[in-house]
C-alpha cells in the first residue's frame, strides 16, 4: 500500500509546526468528501454510547477530556472518505508567527486525535509502523511503553523536541489499531505547560470509547 507523502504545512490555528507526523502523512490525500455518521448503541468496553461525546466517524467517541481542555476542531471528515480528526486545547492562546510568517494562535498544550481508515488490517498495521519509525527519526524518544485503556492497547512514545524554531518542546503520542483503522492520539506541550503530559494523555485515553463490532 502506498501511503501519502509527507508535507510541511498544517492547517491548524495552533501552528503545530512540529505537528503530528500522522497528520503530515495524511494531508496530501485528495478529494474532500462529506459523510453522515450514525451513533453506535454501545462501545466495545460495554459503556452505553453517549451522544454528547465527541465523535470521530462512527468509530471513536471521546468524553470531555478534563484538565480544562476544550474542543477546538472536529470536522466531519478530514480528507478522503474514511479519515477523521479532532483537536482539544487548554490555556490562554498567544499570537505566534510560524516559519511561513503566518500569525496563529498558540496554546500551552494541545491534544490531537486522528483515525485513518484502511481497507485491510495489515495496511493499518503498516501505517502505524511507518508513523512510529518517523516519530523516532524526528524526535528524541525518552520513553516507550504499552498501556491498555478500556480494552484497547496503545503504544506510547514520550519525546522531547530540541529545535529553537519549534514552540512545542515535548510531547507524548499513542498509537493503536482498531479493526481497519490506524489511530494516533498525541499531546504537544510548550515549556509553560506544567501538568504531567503522560498522566493527562493516559487519562484522555481512558475517556476514549470504540464502537462495538456489529453483529452479522
Amino acid at each position: 500500500m502506498q501511503f501519502p507523502p509527507m508535507i510541511t504545512k498544517l492547517p491548524l490555528t495552533t501552528s503545530r509546526k512540529r505537528g503530528s507526523m500522522l497528520l503530515l502523512a495524511l494531508l496530501s490525500v485528495l478529494l474532500l468528501t462529506g459523510c453522515s455518521e450514525s451513533y453506535p448503541s454501545t462501545s466495545q468496553d460495554g459503556t452505553a454510547w453517549n451522544e454528547e461525546w465527541t465523535m470521530l466517524g462512527a468509530v471513536l467517541g471521546v468524553e470531555d477530556p478534563g484538565y480544562n481542555f476544550t474542543l477546538e476542531q472536529n470536522p466531519v471528515v478530514l480528507t478522503g472518505d474514511d479519515t477523521f480528526y479532532a483537536t482539544w486545547v487548554t490555556g490562554e492562546s498567544t499570537e505566534y508567527v510560524n516559519d511561513e510568517e503566518d500569525t496563529v494562535d498558540l496554546y500551552p498544550a494541545e491534544i490531537y486525535a486522528l483515525l485513518y481508515g484502511c481497507t485491510e488490517e495489515s495496511y493499518a498495521d503498516a501505517a502505524i509502523e511507518e508513523w512510529t519509525a518517523k516519530e523516532a527519526e524526528t524526535y528524541e524518544i525518552t520513553e516507550t511503553s504499552e498501556i491498555t485503556c478500556n480494552g484497547q492497547t496503545y503504544t506510547l512514545l514520550s519525546y522531547t523536541v530540541d529545535k529553537e524554531d519549534n514552540p512545542y518542546n515535548r510531547g507524548i503520542v499513542a498509537f493503536t489499531r482498531y479493526e481497519t483503522y490506524a489511530i494516533t492520539v498525541e499531546m504537544s506541550c510548550t515549556a509553560s505547560y506544567t501538568e504531567d503530559a503522560s498522566e493527562v494523555l493516559v487519562d484522555f485515553l481512558n475517556r476514549c470509547h470504540y464502537s462495538a463490532a456489529k453483529e452479522d
